[in-house]
């Protein structure tokens, strides 16, 4: 039943995030045409302010972007759960807990293809009208293999530590990024459980949970820290980095759990459709 519950998310949300989408293509193309006069001295100072115009009209849509999945994922809670749809949700033959995860596997899917889509513009804006040949020189690549198997026999110590060291951020990042979305739900969640001054609960709620989240962070930052404060130096203190990044992430894991079992409780219990 999970995923018909996440079809279903993807089916609602790319109804809008896909024309979103497609207007930043757009937005893009207009933008890299857009910018052609300013390197060309000889156009008016209006046709200079428009293109300079558009380009901060861009800049402002990029940062909308990354953005983008989490307020879509807080505007469909509040209307599925808490909303005209919660009664259909609620008595939907599944639990809460798959209700909530297929919300949040959908919101971090998207968050993956608005960076991706974010990434695509920027480099389609870079090389636009560059002639760029990756193998025009020609790559030996059975050498470069070669190369590579050699260096990580040699040193597989450093490639293991490389390798693990990555897979941690990722999974920082991802956490991260489900623990943001758990902030909007539980504030919401606790929000919308009285009967008066709903929204301006839930915005004063989303600020506190918010900056407590920030302080627990700073609070890992300090610990953790200090007991890896050799990690600016890569090759030598990437033990170090790699424990302060697993000890932010189980302070992050710990806060998501906190988070998550509020918003459970206060769907499961006090959930007020009035």
């Amino acid at each position: 039943m999970l995923g018909k519950l996440i079809k279903h998310e993807f089916k609602a949300t790319a109804r809008i995030i896909w024309p979103m989408y497609a207007g930043m293509v757009v937005l893009a193309l207009i933008t890299r045409l857009a910018a052609m006069p300013l390197l060309d001295s000889q156009h008016s100072f209006f046709i200079n302010a428009i293109s300079i115009l558009i380009i901060f009209l861009f800049g402002l849509c990029m940062i909308a972007l990354a953005f983008m999945p989490l307020i879509i994922s807080a505007v469909r809670f509040k209307k599925n759960i808490l909303g005209s749809e919660g009664y259909l949700t609620m008595s939907l033959p599944v639990n809460t807990d798959q209700v909530l995860c297929s919300k949040m596997i959908t919101s971090l899917v998207w968050y993956f293809a608005s960076a991706l889509l974010g990434l695509a513009i920027i480099l389609m804006m870079v090389f636009w009208g560059q002639d760029i040949q990756l193998f025009s020189g020609g790559i030996d690549l059975k050498g470069f293999f070669e190369e590579a198997a050699r260096l990580s026999a040699e040193n597989k110590k450093i490639i293991w530590n490389v390798v693990l060291l990555i897979t941690e951020f990722v999974v920082d990042g991802v956490i991260l990024i489900n623990l943001g979305t758990l902030i909007v739900y539980a504030s919401y969640s606790i929000g919308y459980s009285v009967n008066k001054h709903k929204s301006l609960l839930t915005v004063v709620l989303f600020f506190v949970l918010f900056h407590i989240s920030n302080w627990v962070c700073v609070l890992g930052i300090f610990i953790f820290g200090r007991q890896s404060q050799r990690w600016i130096d890569f090759m030598t203190g990437v033990n170090g980095l790699q424990s302060f990044l697993a000890g932010m992430l189980l302070l992050m894991l710990i806060s998501s759990a906190v988070l998550y079992f509020i918003t459970r409780f206060f769907i499961t219990r006090k959930l007020n459709l009035e």
